[in-house]
């Protein structure tokens, strides 16, 4: 795991994030504009000032093909912001990986941004939600 510069929360942060998720509310989902990946970062920025993905990519192949370089999307986030023991400690502004089963049994994984007790993440319609009870993973952004 590479070592991370640990991040703080900006004395404004709630009004960031609120407005990060007020902008993305009806943005549909873009590879490399409006992904996953890019709406955590964003919200990373708006809480702490700090930009933590300095990839880019254009479709799906080229985000795949980052992120394997980085060793997977968890390692790539495990590289950028401390892990949490639990998502279940997640806090508001905090990053969790959701997973949830598809209709043919597919497993599908996303990161989202936890506020309350609900994560939010892009899709084709705009912004999306569900229980926090679906996240898998989390990491804390600025808890210090």
């Amino acid at each position: 795991m590479t070592p991370f510069t640990p991040l703080r929360r900006l004395p404004a942060w709630p009004e960031r994030l609120a407005e990060h998720l007020r902008r993305n509310a009806d943005a549909p989902f873009g590879w490399g504009v409006n992904d996953c990946c890019r709406f955590a970062a964003g919200a990373v920025a708006a809480i702490t000032g700090s930009e933590v993905l300095p990839l880019t990519w254009a479709n799906r192949a080229e985000a795949v093909q980052a992120l394997r370089q980085l060793g997977g999307l968890v390692q790539a986030v495990d590289s950028v912001l401390p892990r949490l023991p639990s998502p279940a400690l997640a806090w508001r502004g905090d990053v969790v990986l959701v997973q949830t089963s598809g209709p043919q049994g597919g497993r599908h994984r996303w990161l989202a941004v936890v506020d309350g007790e609900r994560w939010w993440a892009p899709s084709p319609e705009g912004l999306v939600h569900g229980p926090l009870s679906q996240a898998v993973l989390a990491w804390e952004v600025g808890h210090a």
